[in-house]
């Protein structure tokens, strides 16, 4: 009898040790979730909504650290991860480059038939000048980082860590990609 009743013991000191573990990787998974989901809102709204200037280029440079430093410390320090690169396959980059080409497409059409009845010059240059944009060779230069390394950061942001963390909050797949789909929708339309 007195085993038996160890052994109940024992089996209910390891299901409130699971709980608890359980817990806890969910609030930490919730933490990681709102420290790097509101980073590149926080960065849009003190450049465009605020208008700061010079501090809203400091924020702008820091929420771009922000989320990529935190999601790879989060990973390999706190989840205990290992350090991994995949390169695409089964056509990645050849579908990634016509699904490109498609949407240069589609925004030059848009822009160029709609733009200016949706965003006067004017709006757009009082827009730009607050953080420095209307020098030709700036906004080159910021175009170039919009395309070849925001871009890439966003997928990594909203499509690996973003997701990877609602799902460990609620678990399943398609819902915590809608979400993630959800966070990115307010994020750019606010942006």
């Amino acid at each position: 009898m007195k085993w038996k009743i160890k052994e109940a013991t024992s089996m209910i000191s390891e299901q409130k040790s699971e709980d608890t573990t359980v817990s806890n990787q969910r609030n930490l998974a919730l933490l990681g979730l709102i420290l790097v989901a509101i980073a590149p809102s926080i960065s849009v709204i003190t450049g465009f909504a605020f208008k700061a200037g010079l501090l809203a280029i400091f924020v702008f440079i820091f929420t771009k650290v922000w989320i990529f430093g935190l999601p790879a410390f989060w990973y390999l320090r706190i989840e205990k991860g290992k350090k991994s690169l995949s390169w695409p396959e089964n056509g990645g980059w050849k579908v990634s480059t016509l699904l490109g080409i498609g949407m240069l497409i589609v925004i030059f059409i848009a822009y160029f038939s709609i733009g200016d009845k949706l965003l006067r010059a004017d709006e757009l240059t009082e827009i730009l000048d607050s953080v420095g944009l209307t020098v030709a060779w700036k906004f080159a230069l910021a175009i170039i980082f919009w395309v070849f390394i925001n871009s890439v950061l966003e997928e990594y942001v909203f499509r690996w860590f973003i997701t990877s963390k609602i799902e460990q909050l609620i678990g399943g797949v398609w819902i915590p990609i809608f979400l993630s789909a959800g966070i990115f929708t307010v994020h750019h339309t606010i942006a």
